[in-house]
């Protein structure tokens, strides 16, 4: 029976539920990589709950269901003063989730939202040996900003960028097109003989 896949903005209500999420699949890379984990799941919860509570740089969180189970997360937040820079952060999936779409379709569903919101440019930054996930936003089309920048000893990150100008536009266009088709719904071809 195939699987049923939802795409829902959360509240601060289910920030404890996705701060396991994001818990279980940091610390399934960090062994992956042989990198120090995160101790505990509260330590993600209270960051969680810090960019929540964050007035001044809104975020917005997103969780993946597959049959009303939440097997995914991400936020989106928005970068400086204008509306049109957000940032795609945190993007996990329960490890027993991964590699069956999951992570792409959230990547879809927040450009998506970014359009919504106006935003003409999504950001991400992905750690330099982070393969799947860089493999991942490059399939979204993304492009590599800057490489190799360091964040903390032996940590280093890609900045991704993804240009929705052009998308925006067909966006615009396909909606026009639909409203012409809709328009023409209701009008009969009348056929002269002679």
């Amino acid at each position: 029976m195939p699987q049923t896949f939802t795409f829902e903005k959360l509240s601060k209500d289910n920030i404890k539920e996705s701060s396991v999420i994001v818990y279980k699949a940091f610390n399934k890379y960090s062994a992956e990589k042989n990198e120090p984990s995160i101790p505990d799941p509260s330590i993600v919860e209270g960051r969680l709950t810090e960019y929540g509570n964050d007035t001044g740089i809104p975020s917005r969180f997103f969780g993946g269901y597959v049959d009303g189970k939440q097997v995914a997360f991400m936020m989106i937040r928005k970068l400086g003063m204008d509306d049109e820079s957000w940032e795609i952060q945190m993007l996990s999936v329960d490890p027993e989730y991964q590699q069956q779409g999951y992570g792409r379709k959230m990547i879809e569903n927040a450009l998506v939202e970014i359009l919504a919101l106006k935003g003409v440019l999504a950001l991400c930054a992905v750690t330099e040996n982070n393969d799947v996930a860089l493999k991942l936003f490059a399939d979204a089309g993304f492009e590599c900003e800057a490489s190799g920048i360091l964040i903390a000893e032996n940590m280093s990150i890609w900045m991704l960028r993804k240009d929705m100008k052009n998308q925006m536009a067909e966006e615009a266009a396909r909606a026009e097109r639909e409203a012409e088709e809709k328009a023409l719904e209701g009008t009969e071809e009348i056929k002269i003989t002679m």
